[in-house]
Formats: C-alpha cells, sequence, structure tokens
C-alpha cells in the first residue's frame, strides 16, 4: 500500500464501525429534541434549558451552562427551573412534551437500551434472537452453503483432471505406438 492510502485507511479505522450508524444518530437526535424543546405547561419565561442558561457551541452540539442567568432564574422562578428539568406529567406519561429534561432523557435512554438490545443483543450467544445474530446464523449458513459448493466443484475438477491425464496417457502410448511402428 502507498502512503496515502494507508493514511486514508487510518483516517477510515478511525471513525469506528458504528459511523453513521442509523440507531445511534435516532438516540442522539431524540436526545437533542428532549433537551432543546420547552416544556409545556410551565407558565414562565424559564420554560426550556435555553431560557435558564444552557446553550450549545461547536458543530457537534455540546453544552455550556452560563451559570450566571441559571442563579438568575431560580432566584426569579425556582418551581420553573425544577419543573424543566424534573416535571412528571402524571396524567399523561406518554406525552413527553410536558414532561422535564430528566424525564425526557430517562424515556429515551430506556427506549434505546431496548433498541439497541433487539438489534445487537444482550449477550456474545448467537442463538439470543436479535438483528445482528439473525444476520450472523444467516451468513454462517450461506459460507457452510458456500463451502459444500466449493468442496463438490472441487471434486468435479478433480474428476475432469483424472480423465484428461488418463486421456492424455492414452494418446501418449497411441503416439508412442505409432511413432514406433512408422520408424521401422
Amino acid at each position: 500500500m502507498k502512503e496515502e492510502q494507508i493514511t486514508k485507511w487510518e483516517e477510515k479505522a478511525k471513525k469506528g464501525l458504528l459511523y453513521h450508524d442509523q440507531t445511534l444518530g435516532k438516540i442522539i437526535m431524540n436526545m437533542r429534541s428532549a433537551v432543546t424543546d420547552t416544556v409545556e405547561g410551565v407558565d414562565s419565561k424559564y420554560n426550556s434549558v435555553f431560557s435558564l442558561g444552557v446553550s450549545t457551541t461547536g458543530i457537534k452540539g455540546q453544552l455550556v451552562l452560563d451559570e450566571d442567568k441559571l442563579r438568575k432564574a431560580l432566584s426569579e422562578d425556582s418551581e420553573a427551573v425544577y419543573n424543566v428539568f424534573a416535571k412528571l406529567d402524571s396524567e399523561n406519561l406518554n406525552d413527553s412534551a410536558k414532561s422535564g429534561v430528566a424525564q425526557r432523557l430517562g424515556d429515551i435512554f430506556v427506549s434505546a437500551t431496548k433498541t439497541i438490545k433487539d438489534r445487537a443483543g444482550s449477550s456474545s450467544d448467537i442463538t439470543e434472537d436479535s438483528d445482528l445474530n439473525n444476520l450472523l446464523r444467516n451468513l454462517q449458513t450461506k459460507m457452510s452453503n458456500f463451502k459444500k459448493l466449493m468442496s463438490s466443484f472441487e471434486t468435479a475438477l478433480y474428476k475432469k483432471y483424472d480423465a484428461m491425464e488418463s486421456t492424455l496417457a492414452k494418446l501418449g502410448t497411441q503416439l508412442n505406438y505409432v511413432m514406433g511402428s512408422t520408424g521401422q
């Protein structure tokens, strides 16, 4: 490999196997929405984490806290600050818009754990029923079938080779006979 190819290969390897994974991308998107959406039912100007002094920086969406804004919000309306982070809508547990950020993230983590477990399984046991284990079993079956096919193909080629060798031996004998009978 050339130096340029090695560099490209190393860059690709550093990104990892989960680069652009749709399942993880969806989880990240849901987590971002949980943090950025306003909390319905909080009747205050402090109804989202952004109004409490949390902001994002950089392209990866890192969260940054402005402590002065948070202190001000806590002194003005501590109930609203509590509700933004910890509110739990007891009437409708399925409506995350009325729940606080902590409850939303908790729901996402529970759902994500189930999704990842369904996709990847929870152990290294191949008999466990998950998407990746099913794919692995399918690939193992295909490999086994391919090995059988290659073995039968190899056997057929050996038979043809043996037949060709015996035919060539007969031709050699006939040629020697013909050459021997004409030379006398």
